[in-house]
């Protein structure tokens, strides 16, 4: 393994694995708290929900961390290879239950 790999698997763990889960999880607790939250659009457009939508939105930002994190951090750990295909599994289950949910209230179907 050479450096430029290592460089790659450490800004992955780290930027990919920590940083970013970290701002996703600020967003989804923020969101379950205040119940209001936002989705980000093209441009720079976001698009505010509340109420029973900003649950479902903070529950999609919650899963998106948890997968990122899964994926990326526990990627090369042995004590936690285990886990992580369970971890991965079912943060792509809450996500798309959450994203069935905010369709649900917000489209009516």
């Amino acid at each position: 393994m050479d450096a430029s790999d290592e460089w790659s698997t450490w800004c992955k763990r780290w930027v990919l694995g920590f940083i970013v889960p970290l701002f996703q999880v600020f967003l989804g607790i923020k969101g379950l708290i205040l119940k209001t939250s936002f989705i980000f659009g093209r441009y720079g457009t976001c698009w505010a929900v509340v109420g029973p939508e900003a649950v479902a939105v903070s529950l999609c930002y919650l899963s998106l961390a948890i997968f990122l994190h899964a994926y990326f951090n526990w990627e090369n750990r042995e004590r936690l290879a285990g886990y992580r295909e369970l971890l991965v599994i079912a943060s792509l289950l809450m996500f798309l239950a959450s994203v069935g949910y905010f369709v649900y209230l917000d489209f009516h179907i």
